[in-house]
């Protein structure tokens, strides 16, 4: 799997998800800005690929 901004900086994380069909993916180390995700698995020998764009919107701490 592939984790990137738009202004390509790659993140490759690798994920088994043999124990449940859920994968969680963290994006809490992602900075603001449009990111693209593509998850690449394979099953029974053939090969899937999946893509999304998304945006990460946090909001900034202010101290006093």
């Amino acid at each position: 799997m592939q984790l990137f901004a738009v202004n390509p900086v790659i993140k490759s994380i690798l994920v088994y998800s043999k124990l449940s069909n859920l994968v969680e993916i963290p994006i809490h180390d992602c900075h603001n800005g449009k990111w693209r995700i593509i998850l690449d698995w394979n099953h029974d020998g053939k090969v899937f690929t999946h893509q999304e764009d998304f945006e990460v919107l946090k909001k900034k701490k202010v101290l006093l």
